[in-house]
């Protein structure tokens, strides 16, 4: 009975071994199916993951190619208080558009009678005459206000608004009551010899001042 049982306990034995035999021969098998792994298949998946996401020297790129500011004579315009302020000029363009409406000078309309104002009892208007005495000074025939050209071109916002520098460079001076005194008090005042020091220096060297 013993031999018996010893037999069968090594036929089991004997078939459990041939069973993983089999069974590690077909996962053998599998492997030598699999592609082989190599460095160029391996960086050709990873370049197809990275497709989906665009990359950010691209963006950088497409972002240098933008087109530069280009400058037209269709920017520059006569009437003061049409212009839109200097600094909205592109930075590339803006020593360019300086120059041409320094080279044209200042907007002085040759016009007999100017728009009257009832003021304190009085009529009151710009005087053509004003001409004469600054030149700096502009005319706009669309909001009958004066305007200062210096002070247009070069004014800069963060500074005192002191002596009507702003409204001069911007809003437009439009009160005539008084009006000479108000535009020799803007001509003397420190902002405003500044933008005219400044205006003077567009045409000069570079070099003069380094």
């Amino acid at each position: 009975m013993r031999r018996r049982d010893a037999a069968s306990s090594r036929e089991e034995g004997i078939w459990a071994r041939g069973k993983g035999r089999q069974q590690q021969a077909a996962a053998l098998q599998q492997v030598v199916k699999m592609p082989k792994r190599t460095l160029l298949t391996y960086y050709s998946s990873l370049s197809n993951t990275n497709t989906s996401d665009p990359p950010l020297n691209n963006e950088i790129a497409s972002q240098s190619k933008r087109p530069r500011a280009e400058f037209s004579h269709m920017d520059i315009i006569g009437d003061p208080g049409e212009r839109k302020p200097i600094e909205n000029y592109q930075l590339e363009i803006r020593d360019q558009v300086k120059r041409v409406y320094a080279l044209s000078g200042p907007t002085q309309p040759d016009i007999c009678t100017f728009p009257r104002k009832w003021r304190s009892g009085e009529w009151r208007s710009f005087q053509k005459a004003w001409f004469n005495e600054f030149d700096w000074l502009e005319y706009s025939v669309l909001k009958d206000a004066a305007y200062c050209l210096y002070c247009y071109l070069f004014f800069q916002l963060e500074k005192p608004k002191k002596f009507g520098s702003a409204v001069f460079a911007k809003e437009g001076f439009v009160n005539w009551k008084k009006a000479k005194d108000r535009l020799a008090t803007h001509s003397n005042c420190k902002t405003h010899n500044d933008t005219r020091k400044k205006m003077r220096r567009l045409y000069e060297p570079k070099d003069k001042y380094i």
